[in-house]
């Protein structure tokens, strides 16, 4: 980063095998400087609006957890379901501790 003042005006300077390439952003525009000397420029414009359409989503979802309700994903359940797979890895350890040496006096 050779500059920084905000989101919409930077520098950055890229160390490449041919030389620096320079990319900076100037409010709505990205201007990029090839070790040629060659630069492009992109000149940014905002999207289309899409807040009519975030709020009907916004909508449905709340209308599908109204009917379907929603995962519990609190802290509790997630500490019961590590207690739970804890204990399962902790009995397989067992089992495999029993199993084996029962299983090497059969078959020696």
């Amino acid at each position: 980063m050779q500059r920084w003042i905000g989101a919409e005006d930077w520098d950055v300077i890229l160390p490449t095998e041919t030389g620096r390439i320079t990319l900076q952003r100037r409010q709505g525009r990205v201007d990029i400087s090839a070790p040629s000397g060659r630069t492009e420029s992109l000149n940014l414009v905002p999207g289309p609006d899409i807040s009519r359409k975030t709020a009907e989503l916004r909508v449905a979802l709340a209308a599908a957890s109204r009917k379907y309700g929603s995962a519990d994903m609190s802290g509790n359940y997630r500490a019961k379901v590590t207690v739970v797979l804890l204990v399962a890895l902790l009995l397989n350890v067992i089992m495999l501790r029993v199993v084996r040496p029962v299983e090497r006096s059969t078959f020696s």
